[in-house]
């Protein structure tokens, strides 16, 4: 499950959502949302790829501190995989930690622009 971080890493970048915000809880939730979705999108289809060695795979993607300064956010959350390995029967698991960077284009419009594993 280690390929999580590669997946992550490369795929999660240029996510964008568009919206626009009038407070700074929108313009935070903004940021969770786009943070949250590029990681699901990206464990979705790395979810595909991991059926090759696991049986059973899910995912769980949680967003927690957030940090917005000028047009650069921060976003801290968890993965949590699981699956059954197909060799052995034994139940995987694993808890990722890591921040999503992002930029803002516009007004609650955020894009991933990168991504660090803890």
């Amino acid at each position: 499950m280690r390929f999580l971080t590669m997946v992550l890493t490369t795929a999660v970048l240029g996510s964008s959502a568009h919206a626009a915000c009038t407070a700074q809880a929108q313009d935070r939730q903004a940021a969770q949302t786009v943070a949250k979705s590029a990681a699901q999108q990206q464990l979705g289809s790395a979810a595909t790829l991991y059926s090759f060695l696991y049986d059973k795979v899910s995912y769980n993607v949680s967003v927690g501190q957030t940090q917005i300064s000028g047009d650069s956010a921060q976003v801290r959350g968890n993965v949590l995989l699981s699956g059954i390995e197909r060799r052995t029967g034994k139940p995987a698991q694993g808890n990722y930690a890591g921040t999503v960077y992002l930029k803002k284009d516009a007004a609650c419009a955020w894009r991933v622009t990168g991504y660090k594993r803890e």
